[in-house]
């Protein structure tokens, strides 16, 4: 007669993890995070600030939006420099700009009275202007006058408070 042996049952606590759910999950999130953190740059371009010796940082409010237009140098020589919005790699001519600026003008839909004249209103909508120091100054007036087409008043140029060295030898 063979030998009956006896099963020994192993000790089962009737819980089994799933893993999977949870590994998925840190994919997702660690995939989001570098989406998010590449597109925190999205708006700098490589420019070199003007200097003011009062420059400040404004507070903005919760309700307060920005859009942000880089005038980058093209040719140190001759100031030539390019309008960019939203990292964008090529220039935009003045029609492009003011186009781009309405539509975040009716995105945007908050309008108040003009302060010079009640009857018209503007939008609330601010734009921060990142120029290059030796860009040509009529570029940036092209902004301005975008800007004006656009019915948006609220208008800053970014600035540094200091710098030591010269920029333009690579000493920023």
């Amino acid at each position: 007669m063979p030998a009956h042996r006896t099963k020994k049952r192993a000790l089962d606590s009737g819980v089994e993890l799933d893993m999977t759910p949870m590994i998925d999950i840190v994919f997702l999130l660690i995939a989001f995070f570098m989406i998010v953190s590449d597109l925190s740059n999205l708006n700098i371009q490589p420019v070199i600030l003007p200097v003011a010796d009062k420059a400040t940082v404004p507070q903005k409010g919760p309700k307060d939006r920005s859009v942000i237009i880089n005038i980058v140098l093209k040719n140190t020589e001759t100031g030539k420099a390019e309008v960019r919005y939203m990292g964008q790699e090529k220039g935009l001519t003045a029609e492009e700009l003011t186009a781009i600026l309405r539509e975040e003008v009716a995105a945007f839909g908050v309008f108040e009275p003009n302060p010079t004249r009640p009857d018209k209103k503007d939008s609330l909508l601010q734009v921060l202007v990142r120029c290059d120091e030796g860009a040509q100054s009529g570029t940036i007036h092209t902004v301005y006058k975008a800007c004006q087409q656009a019915k948006i008043y609220k208008v800053r140029v970014a600035a540094l408070s200091e710098r030591s060295g010269n920029p333009y030898l690579g000493d920023r």
